[in-house]
């Protein structure tokens, strides 16, 4: 009894003192965001009196001290180093229509194990292009039409977040059948199973693995697998967060490493998004140069990622490779999203925030305020000079990227031109109903659209 009270007692202590913890905490950290509001103005003031110019102490204080406050506007003036408002890129003009017809429609599945869009969208080829959830997969050719479907069968497992990939003949893969089962499973056009391979196989021999445990465990995961660009098989990460490996697999089974750098040549130009962990990273179309996303998992630092160029591309090691890394310029961007890269042909960047972002995790970013952060698409130059920035989302390009296409915050689409000029701004009807633009194939004329909250494949 004695020994139980006592154990009560402690209980009670170490509640007590860790609440009283955590409200010391809170009252520290009111005490710096009051600090931030009083110091935040003439920080500004005398960054801006400075010329605008890098200095590393006066721009951590005012980085701080507009992050405490949230005058994020103040953090995107630090990475434009220009007045923001007066280099926006404004399509002027009315919306021109596009009217399509719908092909096929397809019903919202349920909210699986992760988060974000239920479908996946995927150019695989000049001729062939699909779509995937958890529980299904279509393959269209270019004319939309409907060449094969997938039904995997599903135990417990969902597929990870690339649920499965087709070939241009209609066979296909996909993982996870089973939850965490930690195989690549092959499937005739059919839908026979034929084969199934377990991850680390895939990256190292048998010897291998009996070798190296942790290459056993961790190597297993099949991170991420889609079509070639010739539909000659398979390009596949292999592993946790970033990948043990990446390989490419051929229709029966055999693999052979990649680089890390290599998926962006074999699959679909500008089809393949950023890929990585920590960081997340996506080339310029001839590969010279490297676009790099970072951002702090848990923390303050939530909300802020830092957009980094550099002529490094990356490796297995990413730690060291980032030790290495001689970086051409740096960016901080509020609300930055995964969605960034170059534009086409060009070393020009391209990085889309969001005023919803927020890292995947449990936490929300202190950018989610509509009245501090509107939809952006930024541009900058190789050495990381501001071009200026459009109010939407990145989408797609046509002309063989002589037009680009950005989604804004209504679903009408702002074209502007290789070099960044206004074009003009359009907008999609479905069989006569407004058509929000999900992914679309230009050179195709076909393309996905959300029609009263239902996806649509439709021809223009």
């Amino acid at each position: 009894m004695i020994i139980r009270m006592n154990r009560l007692l402690f209980l009670l202590f170490v509640s007590t003192a860790t609440l009283a913890c955590q409200a010391n905490d809170a009252d520290e950290y009111a005490a710096k965001v009051k600090e931030s509001e009083r110091d935040y103005p003439l920080l500004l003031q005398q960054w801006r009196n400075a010329g605008r110019v890098r200095n590393q102490d006066s721009e951590d204080k005012l980085y701080e001290a507009a992050r405490r406050s949230t005058h994020l506007e103040a953090i995107e003036e630090m990475a434009a180093r220009k007045d923001v408002a007066s280099i926006e890129i404004k399509v002027p003009g009315e919306v021109q229509a596009i009217k399509a017809q719908a092909v096929r429609r397809f019903d919202d599945p349920e909210q699986g194990e992760y988060r974000g869009n239920p479908f996946i969208f995927r150019r695989m080829t000049g001729k062939r292009f699909e779509l995937w959830t958890s529980k299904h997969g279509w393959l269209f050719d270019s004319k939309g039409n409907l060449i094969n479907e997938a039904n995997p069968p599903r135990r417990d497992g969902h597929g990870r977040e690339w649920y499965g990939a087709f070939l241009p003949d209609g066979s296909w893969v996909t993982t996870d059948l089973g939850d965490a089962d930690s195989r690549l499973s092959f499937f005739t056009r059919e839908g026979q199973l034929n084969r199934e391979i377990k991850g680390a196989h895939l990256a190292l021999s048998a010897e291998e693995v009996d070798a190296d445990k942790d290459a056993g465990r961790y190597a297993n995961i099949i991170g991420w697998c889609r079509c070639d660009k010739n539909g000659r098989g398979f390009v596949a990460s292999v592993g946790s967060e970033d990948g043990w490996a990446k390989v490419f697999v051929t229709p029966d089974g055999k693999a052979r490493p990649i680089s890390w750098s290599e998926p962006w040549q074999l699959c679909y130009p500008r089809d393949l998004e950023a890929k990585g962990f920590f960081p997340l990273y996506r080339p310029s179309d001839d590969g010279k140069l490297w676009l790099y996303r970072e951002e702090a998992g848990h923390g303050p630092g939530v909300g802020f990622p830092s957009f980094t160029t550099s002529s490094a591309a990356p490796k297995k090691d990413w730690f060291t490779a980032e030790q290495q890394r001689e970086n051409i310029f740096s960016a901080c961007i509020p609300g930055g999203t995964h969605d960034f890269g170059f534009l086409p042909g060009s070393h020009t960047a391209f990085i889309d925030a969001d005023v919803n972002y927020d890292n995947g995790y449990s936490e929300p970013a202190p950018t989610a305020q509509k009245d501090r952060v509107p939809t952006k698409s930024w541009f900058f130059s190789p050495k990381g000079d501001c071009l200026g920035w459009v109010n939407a989302h990145y989408l797609c390009d046509s002309d063989r990227g002589k037009t680009l296409w950005f989604t804004n915050d209504d679903g009408d689409i702002l074209q502007l031109s290789s070099d960044l000029k206004p074009k003009q701004r359009v907008a999609f009807t479905v069989n006569g109903e407004f058509a929000w633009p999900e992914k679309l194939f230009v050179d195709l004329r076909l393309g996905f659209f959300y029609v009263n909250k239902r996806l649509v494949l439709a021809r223009w």
